[in-house]
């Protein structure tokens, strides 16, 4: 997958600009893995809702591992779920997902 980025931006590695973006991309990635998880964890879906927020989470996973993968030592470190709740909070955000 890092090749396939290199050869999209014509670069034999990833320039800043791309890491920044690529790095925004996983950090919303893993505020998206949190909610899902938030979700699975919260015992108010049927069935069929947690078969459906299995898969999407599944997916996020592999999804921000090939980010990773792409970025290597250029990756951000996980944020961490209470690291978007601290941020909430001192941006004083509603509370919609995160505690």
């Amino acid at each position: 997958m890092s090749t396939l980025f290199n050869k999209a931006y014509g670069q034999a590695a990833l320039d800043a600009t791309v890491a920044a973006t690529l790095n925004l991309t996983l950090q919303l990635g893993c505020l998206e893995k949190y909610y899902y998880q938030r979700a699975l964890a919260s015992n108010i879906l049927d069935a069929e809702q947690t078969g459906a927020m299995t898969i999407i989470l599944n997916d996020k996973n592999l999804y921000i591992k090939t980010l990773l993968g792409v970025l290597g030592a250029s990756a951000i470190p996980d944020p961490t779920r209470a690291g978007f709740a601290r941020a909430r909070r001192a941006a004083s955000a509603p509370r919609y997902f995160l505690p």
